[in-house]
């Protein structure tokens, strides 16, 4: 077993650095951010009301046919997402001249980290639910 790690280094070890386009969009600059936490700030009532739906919507049924959300729903979620995700600079200090690409970036970026549960929540085949499909046979040999 390894040794047990300071509070420091684990979080240094729940960020990471990605890049994002610069403000000309002809290159790009590196920010650090950290995996979103939607469902405890839900939790703790930091989500506003009418986000929590957009926010479940997104998280859990991304992959099935849905109405989109209106524009300002769309942009409150992805103001949400930086504001939850970015660690440095803060989106405090960087949001009076972000970009709306840079924006987009990152909540594209949080959204791939919630996104990659997808696989284990869909209906194959039958859609009852159990997950029964051709890649899993439903007697074995």
């Amino acid at each position: 077993m390894g040794e047990i790690l300071s509070i420091q280094q684990l979080k240094e070890l729940s960020t990471t650095v990605i890049e994002i386009p610069d403000f000309q969009e002809e290159g790009t600059i590196k920010v650090r951010v950290r995996k979103p936490r939607v469902l405890s700030l839900a939790a703790q009532g930091k989500l506003p009301n009418h986000l929590i739906g957009i926010a479940n919507d997104m998280m859990f049924n991304s992959n099935k046919k849905r109405k989109e959300p209106h524009i300002k729903n769309a942009s409150e979620m992805m103001k949400l997402y930086c504001e939850i995700c970015l660690v440095e600079p803060t989106y405090e200090d960087f949001k009076d001249i972000m970009t709306d690409e840079q924006m987009s970036t990152i909540f594209n970026w949080a959204m791939g980290t919630v996104n990659k549960l997808d696989n284990f929540r869909d209906n194959e085949k039958d859609g009852t639910g159990d997950n029964i499909s051709e890649a899993v046979p439903e007697t074995t040999e």
